[in-house]
């Protein structure tokens, strides 16, 4: 009983110098390097946090993050470091008739949408490629429908630029329709032949410039010299002397169909008359 008894206090000891090497083993990198070292980051087991600072030191005895990111997912199948996403934008040029109104854009990440009127959306997002999306209405944007690799906090600026171009502003979608066999316009002109245009002058003034950005007609520019009784609200007729030339006729029903809708951008000022007067 006495010999039993020196084996099971030895026994004891033994187990207990493994489990002391075991502990140590483990907090000198074993168990830490399993935990993300390489991966760039490393998670905390009793805590299930994070230390996102990358490059800087840590816990003595731990690895320090490495200054490049992790590509992948963290080991062990723990959960992601979350980072934040700040998109800027700069809407230049202004797309709205009164520029001072034209503050907002809208932005989207992997489907979450968020509207900004300050210039600047800020999303929590997961480390890893994600779908992002940044636009203004009736604006391009060179960040648009583009997957980016986040590993950390990421600031995009977005450059958006209105579709109109410089000096002209949006004015909507417009009924397009074409006319002809007049002699003389509202504004004492005679009429120019695909360049001029009948509008109505509360939504589109007389003497300015109307661009076409849409449709058949995409990319033209017309003068709104002529009103006209039947012409009224977002209404565009273009003069393409149909009533009275079978072959303007012809030439419009192959450029475009009659009573067709198109986007048109509208000239910041109005301009001298030119060409011929009635």
């Amino acid at each position: 009983m006495h010999y039993l008894g020196k084996v099971k206090t030895f026994a004891f000891f033994v187990l207990l110098a493994f489990f002391i090497i075991l502990f140590i083993s483990a907090f000198n990198g074993g168990m830490f390097e399993t935990f993300g070292s390489s991966r760039g980051y490393f998670y905390m087991p009793s805590m299930g946090g994070a230390i996102p600072a990358a490059g800087t030191p840590q816990i003595p005895g731990v690895p320090n993050i490495p200054s490049t990111p992790p590509t992948g997912p963290p080991p062990g199948g723990m959960m992601p470091q979350t980072v934040t996403l700040t998109i800027t934008a700069n809407i230049n040029p202004s797309c709205a008739k009164d520029p001072s109104k034209d503050k907002e854009f809208h932005a989207s990440v992997d489907g979450n949408y968020q509207m900004s009127v300050n210039g600047v959306a800020t999303f929590k997002v997961i480390r890893g490629k994600h779908m992002i999306n940044v636009w203004k209405m009736f604006s391009t944007s060179d960040i648009v429908n583009q997957q980016w690799d986040i590993q950390s906090d990421t600031n995009i600026q977005a450059n958006l630029r209105c579709i109109c171009g410089d000096g002209f502003y949006m004015a909507g979608n417009f009924r397009l329709t074409a006319y002809g066999g007049d002699k003389c316009t509202k504004s004492g002109m005679k009429p120019k032949l695909e360049r001029t245009v009948s509008v109505d002058p509360a939504v589109i003034p007389l003497r300015s410039k109307v661009k076409i950005i849409t449709g058949p007609l995409k990319d033209t520019v017309w003068d709104a010299w002529d009103t006209g009784g039947a012409v009224n609200g977002n209404h565009i007729d273009l003069f393409f002397d149909v009533n009275s030339d079978p072959v303007a006729e012809q030439k419009f029903d192959q450029r475009v169909n009659d009573n067709i809708y198109a986007m048109a951008c509208v000239s910041r000022n109005v301009f001298p008359l030119s060409g011929t007067a009635c």
